[in-house]
């Protein structure tokens, strides 16, 4: 009897077990990936609990909230060349998970990336404006032309780009 009752035992934490790492729950501040043996089988965009096949399959997560990034400041000539020193700033989100895990991977990633992106895009936009036409002009308008190309670019990475501000220029 004394056997049998272990051998119950064993079973048991074994299906126990089992259904443990078959499940996940996806947070309503996320989105998840599955991948089954190195390919992306489900996009999990709605929270609650989902299942996946044990060993075989593991599960990537990411963000789905608004994030900040700040970039470092960088030096940008003018039309009638003037160097200036702009920092920017921006807020984005992941905007289609499995673009976003194939081509950067991790929020340092999307950052490398965004830093490329926005700083090329403010580089482009304030060359072709004098430096009076920034500071005295339309400057909303100088940041909206930022934002809109900048935005486009990013979407090929599965990122939204929401929001882009130039924190200070000296």
């Amino acid at each position: 009897m004394g056997k049998l009752s272990n051998f119950g035992g064993v079973v048991f934490l074994l299906v126990v077990g089992t259904v443990y790492l078959s499940t996940y729950i996806v947070d309503k501040t996320q989105y998840a990936i599955e991948i089954l043996l190195g390919d992306p089988v489900q996009i999990i965009m709605e929270p609650g609990l989902n299942f996946k096949v044990p060993f075989a399959s593991r599960v990537i997560f990411m963000e789905n909230r608004l994030q900040d990034y700040d970039a470092d400041p960088g030096a940008v000539f003018t039309k009638d060349k003037k160097e200036m020193k702009v920092d920017t700033y921006s807020k984005w989100r992941v905007s289609d998970p499995l673009k976003f895990y194939e081509t950067v991977r991790t929020t340092s990633g999307a950052h490398a990336r965004l830093d490329d992106i926005i700083y090329s895009q403010t580089r482009e936009v304030l060359g072709q404006h004098t430096l009076m036409e920034i500071v005295s002009g339309n400057r909303k308008e100088i940041r909206e032309s930022i934002a809109v190309r900048s935005k486009n670019n990013a979407e090929n990475f599965g990122i939204e780009i929401l929001d882009v501000r130039i924190k200070r220029a000296d």
